[in-house]
């Protein structure tokens, strides 16, 4: 395994790692379109990974196929922000929602 290798592996196994804290972060505010481009994209950030480190990476589909399936999970992330981002911006509010809550300007009984 040449050095460029191992840096590519080890750099892939960072973006695994950080993936992987994007979906199970309770935190990070995310749809179910978004979650699994993630998904995706960390799996395949993984077979990458093992690929290189494997160091029989010279079967080209293997590499092209995880590939894709960073680029197609990307794709998905940028779909998903979208259809978050065209919704609807006000939420939703009920009457009681106004009302003052220590009972100033209510009208006495």
């Amino acid at each position: 395994m040449d050095a460029l290798s191992l840096i590519n592996a080890l750099a892939t196994l960072v973006l695994f790692t950080g993936l992987s804290w994007l979906i199970l972060s309770p935190t990070v505010n995310d749809g179910i379109v978004i979650k699994l481009g993630l998904v995706l994209m960390a799996l395949s950030e993984l077979g990458v990974s093992m690929l290189l480190l494997g160091g029989d990476w010279t079967p080209y589909r293997p590499l092209m196929l995880c590939l894709a399936g960073v680029h197609i999970g990307a794709a998905v992330v940028l779909l998903g922000y979208l259809l978050r981002r065209g919704r609807v911006r006000h939420p939703v509010r009920r009457v009681t929602d106004w009302a003052p809550l220590d009972g100033a300007g209510t009208a006495p009984r």
